[in-house]
Parts: C-alpha cells; sequence; structure tokens
C-alpha cells in the first residue's frame, strides 16, 4: 500500500509548506491540477529537486495532446502522469 497527499492548491509555497510537513511519512505527492495550471511545471521539477527519492505525481488532466503533456512532465522529473 502506498500513502499519497494531493496539493490541489494554487500557489509553490504552500505546496512546499505541505511537502516539508509530510516528505517524510507519505510515498507520493501529488502536484495536484491548480498550480500546475498557474505555474506551468516548474513546481514539479522544483518537488522533485527538493525530494529526490519521494515520487512525484504531476496532476496534468491530460485528455488531449496525451504525448506531449506527458513529454513535458516527464522532462520535468515526473515520476507519475495523470
Amino acid at each position: 500500500m502506498k500513502l499519497q497527499i494531493a496539493t490541489d492548491i494554487a500557489n509553490t509555497e504552500t505546496v512546499f509548506s505541505i511537502a516539508d510537513a509530510v516528505h517524510d511519512v507519505i510515498d507520493i505527492l501529488e502536484v495536484g491540477t491548480p498550480v500546475i495550471t498557474k505555474e506551468g511545471l516548474t513546481p514539479v521539477y522544483h518537488v522533485k529537486q527538493r525530494y529526490p527519492n519521494l515520487c512525484v505525481l504531476a496532476d496534468t488532466k491530460i485528455v488531449d495532446g496525451e504525448a506531449i503533456e506527458c513529454e513535458d512532465a516527464c522532462k520535468a522529473h515526473a515520476d507519475i502522469v495523470m
């Protein structure tokens, strides 16, 4: 079983605040759609840089253009894209 926390919020500072508090007790940190929509995939990259051993999920809500979205999320070092 894996424990995942979703950060469905719109700013990177709050994502990091949550991640700082729980990174050592979770398996997956979801960087949510609101922050990705507002700031792009940069927060995904920065979370992975700060916590290289944490599985990072980029919640991009892919419907159309999935190849482009997946490629961009992988370049940002996301471990999971949905």
